[in-house]
C-alpha cells in the first residue's frame, strides 16, 4: 500500500506561526513556501495577508507580482 502525507497548519495566528516554525525546524530550512486553498482570488489575497501578518512581517499594497489589491 502507498503511503501518503498530508500536512496543513490552521489555527489562530499564534498557532499558525508557531506550525510554520515548527515545520522549517523539522526540515532543518529557513526556505518555507506557502500554499493557500482558497478558490477566490481575494480570499488568496487574504489568507497570504494573515499569514504575513502572522509571521511579523507587514503586509504592503501590493502582492509579489506587482498587482495593487485592496
Amino acid at each position: 500500500m502507498a503511503q501518503s502525507t498530508q500536512s496543513y497548519i490552521e489555527g489562530d495566528p499564534n498557532q499558525v506561526r508557531d506550525g510554520i516554525l515548527a515545520s522549517a525546524e523539522r526540515y532543518q530550512t529557513a526556505d518555507i513556501g506557502i500554499v493557500t486553498n482558497c478558490y477566490y482570488f481575494d480570499h488568496r489575497v487574504r489568507s497570504y495577508e494573515l499569514v504575513a501578518r502572522a509571521m511579523g512581517m507587514a503586509s504592503g499594497g501590493a502582492n509579489s507580482c506587482g498587482m495593487e489589491h485592496g
